[in-house]
């Protein structure tokens, strides 16, 4: 948000707010920083609009239809930040969407951010998560953001730690009994990063009952989480993301569309650094000079290394693998490493 000081000499300037949707709703390219500073600098004016921005986005995914522009993605962030709870009905509506729907609205904010709206606007509604939570017709990864949605509220000491522990405990254990194998990673992360004592069996039952996927995780490995938490290393409670709204500017300015230049696909296919990347180049094999230029033959991309979820993360941010790329979505899809 911006500082009182800031905040008092825009105070009294004209506010468009038709003409600052659209600016939002038109960027693609460019972060539209002087839209942005106009809806923070009126937040009680805008919270409306931007609610309607999510809600006729839902409705137009609804009727089948891609969302018209980016106003909703905004809204996102900026009603986050602006701690609007009055915008949770529509931000719930949109993300309980069925089928794709939630993803052709927010796409990676579903991970990305999603975890932190539901955190700082729903944190004092915990039967409204355990209900979203357990709804098996919702996108898997929506319910895995609600379960972070959780932890991040003891992080940020709104409930504590066996709080929510006991609370995914009980919808562990319904999960287990009614074989909702789509729970089992984002519980089992979960509750072995809160490390409480009363989780372990059930989370190692989950494990075993539940079809875990074993890339990501061993048996081992969640017991020796929950002996570090025993040993009093609370380092993954730690590591999890505290539920503060991030200052829009500041945050989406480091998104890729917004930093990383447009190149044409001609260019790509001429750009050796690039086909060294994409392709087993191996004396220009996926190339042939005898047809046309603009014609290339992909050769298969080599899989990378599989990483354990408690190493360190290859892509360099000194991240425990769990808590940067192995993550549902990956922090790498929008933030430039």
């Amino acid at each position: 948000m911006l500082d009182d000081a800031q905040l008092d000499a825009n105070a009294s300037k004209p506010v468009d707010v038709a003409a600052t949707m659209a600016i939002l709703n038109d960027a693609e390219d460019e972060l539209p920083i002087e839209a942005i500073r106009t809806v923070q600098r009126h937040p009680q004016l805008f919270i409306p609009h931007l609610t309607a921005a999510i809600r006729d986005a839902t409705a137009a995914v609804r009727d089948g239809e891609p969302p018209s522009g980016f106003a909703h993605e905004f809204a996102l962030i900026l009603l986050t930040e602006f701690r609007a709870k009055e915008a949770l009905p529509a931000i719930i509506e949109a993300i309980t969407l069925p089928g794709d729907g939630p993803y052709e609205l927010f796409g990676d904010l579903i991970t990305e951010d999603v975890p932190t709206t539901l955190a700082v606007l729903a944190g004092d509604q915990l039967d409204l998560l355990d209900e979203l939570i357990c709804d098996r017709s919702l996108d898997e990864f929506v319910r895995w953001s609600v379960v972070n949605a959780v932890s991040m509220l003891a992080r940020g000491g709104m409930i504590t730690r066996e709080e929510a522990a006991e609370r995914l405990n009980r919808i562990c254990r319904a999960a287990i009994d009614t074989q909702d194998h789509d729970l089992a990673m984002p519980l089992i992360s979960n509750l072995c990063d809160l490390g409480v004592p009363a989780s372990r069996e059930l989370a190692l039952e989950a494990f075993d009952k539940l079809d875990f996927d074993e890339d990501f995780d061993t048996r081992e490995s969640i017991e020796r989480e929950f002996d570090d938490a025993a040993q009093g290393d609370l380092s993954s409670f730690e590591g999890i993301r505290l539920p503060e709204p991030r200052e829009t500017v500041e945050y989406m300015s480091k998104w890729a569309m917004f930093t990383e230049p447009d190149v044409d696909d001609d260019e790509l296919l001429d750009d050796p650094d690039w086909r060294d990347v994409y392709y087993d180049d191996d004396d220009d094999a996926g190339y042939d000079d005898e047809i046309e230029d603009d014609y290339y033959i992909p050769q298969p991309i080599h899989a990378p290394p599989k990483v354990g979820r408690n190493e360190t993360c290859p892509c360099g941010s000194g991240k425990k693998y769990k808590k940067c790329c192995g993550r549902p979505g990956g922090e790498g899809l929008r933030l430039n490493p």
